[in-house]
């Protein structure tokens, strides 16, 4: 476990952003992950980078940027694969590995490590993650060789493109008309184009579209080393083109601090984080691709339960009373 000082754990503000103490229990928990995917890697040798945000991160403040709440690594192919097949027996008992290459039904295209499957306040869960009762984890983002050859690339950013916006468009509750043919259209190219079938019967949303991700994943592995110089995370590229990166950037790791720890980053950070940000020494609050902080679904949660439970508990023991008051009236009568 961790040894963080205790100021660590304190309300600060960091460039102007207040950073609250239930934030700073979260990176704790959060923090505590990447530890037990960092332990399964070395005994493995499997190369991990602080990716994106945690990136920029552990570059520019040697910790989480201030408004930022989660973590991101980034593994080659190979890496990623094999860190897929032995993380789900090495992680501690309770850790939870979701995949689109092993979960039907998980809906994303990278994977992500989490610490449960649910909120806890268990106080052997609290021990272990600094009082952390939410559910907490790392995103793992695949790196996949991208081919030199022009016409490759623009097959592959094109396909990639569709298999986004078609899993993207399974994942909404509802569609209306105009969304509906788009996706049936996007689902008939994916159908010719790749050579499989699709059951649109299957009116699980989430199981279709982790059905176009493990796609997707598949198709990643279509160029290798040989085919050309760089290296992307598929869906960005299909969104972003400008997110590609020299593979000797990720030649080698070096550890950079970040919150008291050390975490691998690529040799070529500098190059990457121009990529992804452009001048990213300009600090702006941009938050993150997710609604802030990133625990609020969870605790909003927490609240509807024990309000709940309060409620029936309440319900119990008017309940427990009443049944008590028709006892001692009956005892009188007798």
């Amino acid at each position: 476990m961790i040894d963080f000082p205790q100021e660590f754990f304190l309300e600060e503000v960091r460039e102007g952003f207040t950073i609250d103490s239930t934030m700073k229990v979260f990176w704790a928990a959060e923090l505590e992950v990447l530890r037990e995917v960092s332990e399964v890697c070395e005994r493995h040798g499997i190369q991990w980078y602080a990716a994106y945000g945690t990136l920029l991160g552990a570059i520019r403040h040697e910790g989480y940027v201030p408004w930022d709440d989660d973590l991101d690594i980034w593994m080659k192919r190979e890496d990623y694969n094999k860190f897929m097949e032995v993380a789900p027996k090495e992680l501690p008992a309770g850790y939870i590995v979701e995949s689109p290459l092993t979960d039907r039904g998980y809906k994303e295209f990278h994977s992500c490590v989490f610490n449960s499957n649910s909120i806890s306040v268990n106080e052997e869960r609290l021990r272990n993650f600094h009082g952390c009762p939410f559910l907490v984890g790392v995103d793992i983002f695949p790196l996949d060789f991208l081919p030199d050859n022009e016409a490759d690339r623009e097959g592959q950013k094109a396909i990639f493109y569709v298999l986004g916006l078609t899993a993207m468009l399974l994942k909404k509750e509802e569609r209306d008309e105009e969304e509906e043919a788009n996706l049936q259209e996007a689902l008939d190219t994916i159908e010719e184009v790749c050579g499989v079938y699709l059951d649109r019967e299957n009116k699980q949303g989430l199981v279709l579209a982790s059905a176009i991700y493990k796609i997707a994943n598949q198709l990643c592995t279509s160029f290798t080393e040989e085919d050309g110089d760089h290296l992307v995370m598929y869906m960005d590229y299909a969104n972003w083109a400008h997110k590609i990166y020299k593979k000797e950037w990720f030649d080698e790791a070096i550890h950079q601090p970040f919150e008291g720890l050390l975490i691998p980053v690529p040799v070529g950070y500098d190059e990457i984080l121009k990529r992804i940000y452009g001048d990213y020494n300009i600090r702006i609050n941009a938050g993150a691709m997710h609604d802030y902080p990133l625990y609020n679904k969870q605790l909003k949660h927490m609240r509807d339960v024990v309000g709940d439970l309060e409620e029936k508990y309440a319900r119990l023991e008017e309940l427990i009373a009443e049944a008590k008051r028709k006892r001692m009236e009956e005892l009188k009568e007798q």
